[in-house]
């Protein structure tokens, strides 16, 4: 009967998890993830086969935490009001750690589009989740009358994805929370003109 295996693959996945976050997966050595995770060099490719199915279990395990919040924003019945308290939540984190770190995929796809791109490709794809939300709020808020339609809703979410971005990288550049929110202001007005200030506070944790 095969050993079962003497760690927790929760555990194995966060602390791998902290140090691709931090230091991005080309920096990532695998000397680094034995000393993060605690098990030995044979236990982690058995578990996972190589660095690069590690990382894939890692995208998923990133994505899983933020399933839940976001289909929460689906619940939300403004669609601009969601869309708005979306930026807000993800974006405007009282942590000064957790938001230096940017997002693990944007993260990778900027980094890894020319030395890695089926890597980037999968990072991407990953993102869909937070692309579909856009989709169906802006569909909703055309229906309801809250937004002008003189722009493809495809043309939209690709601004929404490109704008979240942004404000990723500009909060590992420092950006100040206050700077923060008035790019939000300022960006979500140039297509959401009727937009209001309002926020929906949903019980969203950040990742360690």
């Amino acid at each position: 009967m095969p050993r079962a295996p003497e760690y927790n693959r929760q555990h194995v996945l966060e602390a791998a998890m902290s140090v691709f976050w931090r230091d991005g997966y080309e920096a990532t050595s695998i000397y680094k993830l034995i000393e993060a995770t605690e098990i030995n060099r044979g236990s982690l490719y058995q578990a996972f086969g190589s660095k690069a199915g590690l990382f894939h279990e890692v995208m998923d395990h990133y994505v899983s935490h933020f399933e839940v919040p976001l289909n929460g924003y689906l619940e939300i019945a403004d669609p601009i009001i969601a869309i708005r308290s979306l930026f807000y939540a993800l974006l405007l984190v009282d942590n000064d750690e957790y938001r230096s770190r940017g997002c693990l995929l944007f993260n990778t796809v900027s980094e890894l589009s020319h030395t890695e791109p089926e890597m980037a490709q999968a990072a991407a794809a990953r993102l869909s989740i937070l692309e579909d939300l856009f989709e169906k709020r802006l569909v909703e808020a055309r229906e309801k009358g809250l937004m002008p339609d003189n722009n493809p809703a495809s043309v939209c979410v690709a601004y929404l994805m490109a704008l979240a971005g942004g404000l990723r990288l500009q909060s590992k550049m420092g950006a100040s929370r206050e700077t923060l929110r008035s790019m939000i202001k300022i960006g979500l007005e140039s297509i959401l003109p009727n937009s209001s200030q309002n926020v929906v506070e949903l019980n969203f944790r950040p990742l360690h």
